[in-house]
């Protein structure tokens, strides 16, 4: 039996071939720019997902003010809670995940989930009327005033409903800084009366 020969190419022929050679360099071009591109990619999608997100609880919490706008002339004791309800239904509308917080008058509260509305504090706040104050976004409410009285701030005392609407938000890259770590937080208060 005759076994073939084989011979090696020298060393530096191999390596002037393989310097001219150009097959497989956009193969190797793509192995090193996809990696950068799947990751771009993934951050534009969290990011414009966080966007629709915001929006969508952006548009429920203003919906939810402008309802107790319309509807808030009539708040009293016995229509708070069908008030704070019909609200509800508005804030859960978009995004079963967020839970909110109405507060009429910043006494009567109402925390609401995707299946539950639990109320707490006295429904006869609704009857009152308030003088509140805003400092870095916390409102102060006060004590109940006579509706016919002028605030410090010159304003003439009335009825509010206040809306906190929180939504949890998880990125896919938690520590990139363009989502804020704490989720959706939306807060409004309105003087309906």
């Amino acid at each position: 039996m005759v076994l073939p020969s084989f011979s090696f190419p020298s060393p530096s022929f191999s390596l002037a071939r393989l310097a001219r050679a150009r097959q497989g360099i956009a193969a190797v071009e793509f192995a090193f720019i996809a990696p950068l591109f799947v990751l771009l990619m993934a951050g534009v999608s969290d990011v414009s997902l966080f966007i629709i997100k915001r929006m969508k609880a952006d548009a429920a919490v203003s919906s939810a003010a402008n309802q107790a706008l319309t509807s808030g002339a009539g708040l009293t004791s016995s229509t708070a809670d069908s008030t704070a309800n019909l609200l509800a239904a508005i804030l859960r509308a978009p995004d079963p995940g967020g839970t909110a917080r109405i507060l009429i008058n910043g006494s009567r509260q109402y925390d609401v989930t995707a299946t539950t509305i639990t109320a707490s504090g006295p429904a006869s706040a609704a009857d009152e009327c308030r003088c509140p104050t805003s400092s870095g976004g916390t409102i102060t409410w006060g004590g109940a005033v006579s509706c016919t009285s002028t605030c410090a701030s010159g304003a003439p005392a009335g009825k509010y409903v206040s809306i906190a609407y929180n939504r949890p938000y998880k990125t896919m890259f938690p520590n990139y800084g363009v989502i804020p770590g704490n989720g959706i937080t939306i807060q409004t208060a309105a003087q309906v009366q």
